[in-house]
């Protein structure tokens, strides 16, 4: 930014767009460390090494209010539509909706998650399965993905939601049948298979809710399988998407999640039909045939708010937005010691209230103070 900003080798439109890149890429690594570890050394300065250390922590509200106000300066400096993965206005806008969330700042979150809805190019896919089966850069509801190229620029992160064959299918003496089956698609469990649902999620699922057939994996080819995986982000084809060179993108921000954001801040104010218009959409996409209009049948803020909680977990599971939800919402720890997670994990035997933050790395906190020669950072209550 220091270096960017009045620089005369460099036209004035060229400068605002990459200054706006620039904060929005702050803005995002503040967006995470305040949700992750709260209070943090914060500068908006080109310092030095040694000026940094010498930082103590702001409060992560403090933080959160800077940023939200930065990205609403330079959101406009951003282009209307994305280029091989770059920010938008719109992503730093969907970003600066969940900022204002955070704050509790109503009004505004609805203000601007309604200008995203009604002013971008970005509209739903009518058909859920189909944002994971292609994850192509042309799909409209998609506001902002990380851009892979396999051979160039692959991740590994299917491996993660991939099977392992080892471990399937359920039924032994079907094990060459699995083989068959993948074979015939050209297609192989070659993954980890680490990155499962747990059961409660499963079971969260009604049998008519069409966004299970992406979201949970139990079968191929119809031959059960061991274990359940969650299917968003899996890519099995062995020529296109082979094991640690996958080349999908991977989604970040979609407009599923700005609709909801946007209910829930107008139930937040008591505009309990507003809100349940909204959350219609996303109902009458995901459920065949339509269930029934909220609008009117539901009169209860608190009734909404469940509903928006529960549709937010079926709508973006595994898309890495629920565990920022909980905190927010102040429901983390009622919810992990509630939850299902199966015969082999019990995190409600561990968690405790601090959790809500993780950790600061002690050896961090044992550096940044010896070097400064004074305490400037403090560990996070509890640990």
């Amino acid at each position: 930014i220091a270096n960017v900003d009045g620089n005369l080798n460099i036209g004035e439109a060229k400068q605002r767009t990459v200054v706006a890149e620039a904060k929005f890429l702050r803005a995002l690594a503040y967006y995470h460390l305040t949700h992750g570890f709260g209070d943090a050394q914060f500068y908006t300065e080109d310092l030095t090494t040694d000026e940094i250390e010498q930082l103590g922590q702001t409060p992560a509200h403090e933080i959160v209010t800077y940023i939200a106000q930065d990205l609403q300066e330079t959101a406009d400096d951003l282009p209307n539509e994305a280029v091989a993965g770059q920010a938008t206005k719109w992503v730093a806008k969907t970003l600066q909706v969940k900022l204002l969330l955070y704050l509790n700042r109503w009004e505004e979150a609805e203000h601007v998650a309604e200008e995203i809805v009604t002013s971008s190019p970005h509209q739903l896919d009518p058909d859920f399965g189909h944002i994971w089966e292609t994850r192509d850069e042309a799909n409209s509801e998609v506001i902002w993905k990380l851009a892979y190229v396999s051979n160039i620029s692959s991740h590994d992160y299917g491996d993660w939601y991939n099977p392992r064959i080892g471990d399937e299918p359920a039924n032994s003496s079907q094990k060459q049948e699995l083989l068959t089956a993948l074979a015939a698609n050209n297609e192989g469990f070659t993954g980890y298979g680490l990155s499962g649902p747990s059961p409660t999620l499963v079971s969260g699922f009604d049998d008519d809710d069409t966004r299970k057939n992406s979201t949970i994996i139990n079968e191929y080819e119809g031959i059960p399988l061991k274990f359940t995986y969650c299917g968003k982000f899996q890519g099995l084809n062995q020529t296109t998407s082979p094991r640690s060179n996958h080349g999908e993108d991977i989604i970040i921000f979609r407009l599923a999640d700005v609709i909801l954001m946007l209910a829930e801040a107008e139930n937040e104010q008591n505009k309990v039909n507003e809100a349940a218009a909204h959350v219609d959409l996303i109902r009458n996409r995901a459920y065949e045939p339509n269930r029934p209009s909220l609008v009117g049948a539901v009169t209860s803020q608190n009734e909404i708010r469940d509903i928006i909680f529960n549709e937010r977990r079926n709508e973006l599971a595994g898309e890495g937005h629920r565990r920022y939800d909980l905190v927010r919402w102040g429901k983390l720890i009622e919810t992990v010691n509630s939850v299902d997670y199966g015969p082999n994990y019990a995190p409600q035997n561990n968690i405790q209230p601090y959790h809500t933050l993780f950790p600061i790395d002690p050896n961090v906190i044992e550096i940044a103070n010896s070097r400064a020669g004074k305490e400037v950072l403090k560990q996070n209550p509890g640990y």
